[in-house]
């Protein structure tokens, strides 16, 4: 049931400022707030971070939720308060097969955009240049559910590039977003940029160091990319009439943000996304340190697992310039739980060494050090010390 229903006009905002989940999924109490800018939501798996998006777009949806009361509950409950509306909402489906009906909630479904972890470009041929797809407001709920496919991203980038070249219909709006979408393709590497649509398939051609391609041919992160950047254009342009991206003031989900990007991709992306869709609240989940390492301390939502394996906030007390002077492996171990960063043989080996010398066990120190000396870095710190130590035996 909802405590307000508000419909925005085109130009408005819609941000979420506070999330209380009571029940639902393996959330039994959290209350979380929000920015209006960024938000990354982390921690180690299981703790409920896709539970939480899953949430946030059942406040936009129509049917076919994708959450599901707590086990242990009757009925499940969260509140979501925007800066213009509230959705307090029931969940008392479990099985599979369970259903909630119809809901008003998708009326403001257009200020959301979400983008789930199946990004996939596939070739598909187009026969002709397709016109916009116009979506009553009850279908934009369904898609808040089910989020964004890549089916109309290849026709409406072509649409846009051949019509580009009227003097009417086409306006200046139009033009800035199409220049944006034809730049994405250069984000993470300079050297791919949009070439020109082929008149006898109506393919589009990317310009690299190896020749033509087509998009399609990308690699799975740049696809990734494009994906996420054209498909939110395309979004904007379909559900507004002559909305800039960057006026865009709505919310866009995006789950595992890091997912099939390489690290130094991950923060490329992270910022063009926050360049581009400036207005925009941006909310994302993610395992990767290296996103954590590049953000503000506000922009950090750090979820953990109490004694009793509830999900909680996990505290922790960052100073003015957040996770930006950690180090790789701090994260991934105070931050995204991970038990350590080292493989057992090293661990067991470097445990084995460090007994034999407490011991003066001189046959099991040169034994584990051989192998310490084949496995670290060879610029590794420890390595030079274990050099020393070694030294100083033989002396």
């Amino acid at each position: 049931m909802n405590i307000s229903i508000l419909v925005l006009d085109g130009g408005k905002k819609l941000k979420l400022e506070k999330l209380d989940i009571n029940g639902i999924g393996g959330i039994k109490q959290l209350s979380l707030t929000f920015n209006p800018g960024l938000n990354v939501i982390c921690g180690e798996n299981g703790v409920g971070k896709t539970t939480v998006l899953n949430i946030i777009a059942d406040a936009f949806s129509y049917t076919n939720r994708a959450i599901k009361r707590n086990v242990a509950v009757e009925k499940g409950t969260y509140t979501a308060k925007f800066d213009v509306k509230a959705v307090n909402e029931e969940v008392t489906d479990f099985d599979p097969e369970d259903h909630s009906g119809m809901r008003n909630n998708y009326r403001d479904a257009m200020y959301l955009m979400n983008l789930r972890v199946n990004r996939d470009i596939k070739y598909c041929k187009l026969n002709a240049v397709p016109s916009d797809t116009q979506r009553p407001d009850y279908q934009l709920g369904q898609q808040a559910t089910a989020g964004l496919s890549s089916d109309e991203i290849k026709g409406w980038f072509v649409n846009r590039c051949l019509y580009s070249r009227q003097e009417r219909g086409f306006t200046e709006v139009m033009r800035k977003n199409l220049e944006m979408a034809q730049k994405s393709f250069g984000m993470l590497d300079e050297k791919t940029l949009f070439d020109y649509i082929d008149p006898r398939s109506n393919d589009v051609i990317l310009k690299t160091p190896k020749g033509e391609i087509y998009f399609e041919y990308l690699s799975s992160g740049y696809k990734t990319c494009i994906f996420i950047i054209l498909g939110i254009l395309k979004e904007i342009e379909f559900r507004f009439k002559d909305v800039l991206y960057d006026t865009y003031s709505g919310i866009i989900l995006i789950d595992e943000v890091d997912i099939h990007l390489h690290p130094t991709w991950q923060t490329k992306l992270l910022n063009a996304l926050k360049t581009i869709f400036r207005n925009s609240q941006i909310i994302v989940t993610t395992h990767s340190p290296s996103i954590l390492q590049s953000i503000e301390k506000e922009e950090i939502i750090a979820l953990t697992l109490n004694e009793n394996g509830e999900t909680i906030i996990e505290e922790l007390n960052l100073g003015e310039y957040g996770l930006q002077g950690w180090t790789l492996e701090e994260i991934l171990q105070d931050v995204m739980g991970m038990p350590g960063t080292t493989s057992e043989l090293y661990e067991v080996t470097i445990k084995a060494f460090d007994k034999a010398m407490d011991d003066e066990n001189i046959p099991e120190i040169k034994r584990n050090y051989e192998i310490l000396d084949k496995m670290l870095h060879p610029d590794s710190t420890l390595r030079k010390l274990l050099q020393i130590q070694m030294a100083g035996m033989e002396e």
